[in-house]
């Protein structure tokens, strides 16, 4: 899908309320690992390599589908280096905070952090657990709109 039309259907985000049938399903993530596995590897910012404990301290590779929207920017983020199960939700807001969700396939919060004008910290799981499942079902909208290669 284009990225504008991608964009289009996203700007729903704003006006449709999310619904709790709306969550990543197991079908939906792997389809989104799919379509995440096309992109280019880089390295992802040591700062939250670090704070979400990623690795094993070195440089960590990673492969990224964006998603951007009315309210702001969704990146759904795999490792390939080291290999693991594990995925990052990050979504930035217009005012440029970012939230960051480590998770995995079973798609539950691990650890979250959160980067923006103070600096990079991290945030208790029971207060992160809402934004954490905004963007699951965020996550979900987009991976039913998206072509699968």
């Amino acid at each position: 899908m284009p990225r504008t039309l991608l964009s289009i259907v996203l700007i729903s985000l704003i006006f449709v309320p999310l619904r709790s049938q709306e969550l990543l399903t197991v079908e939906a993530l792997q389809k989104l690992k799919t379509i995440t596995q096309g992109a280019k590897a880089a390295n992802l910012d040591p700062p939250v390599v670090k704070a979400l404990g990623i690795g094993d301290g070195g440089e960590v590779s990673a492969k990224q589908f964006k998603a951007e929207t009315a309210i702001g920017l969704y990146v759904f983020t795999i490792l390939v280096k080291p290999v693991s199960d594990d995925i990052v939700f990050t979504f930035r807001d217009l005012a440029g905070v970012t939230n960051n969700y480590l998770s995995d396939s079973n798609r539950k919060l691990r650890k979250a952090m959160v980067a923006d004008a103070d600096g990079t910290r991290i945030v208790p799981n029971d207060q992160a657990e809402t934004g954490f499942q905004d963007s699951l079902k965020a996550w979900g909208i987009v991976a039913r709109r998206v072509k699968a290669p």
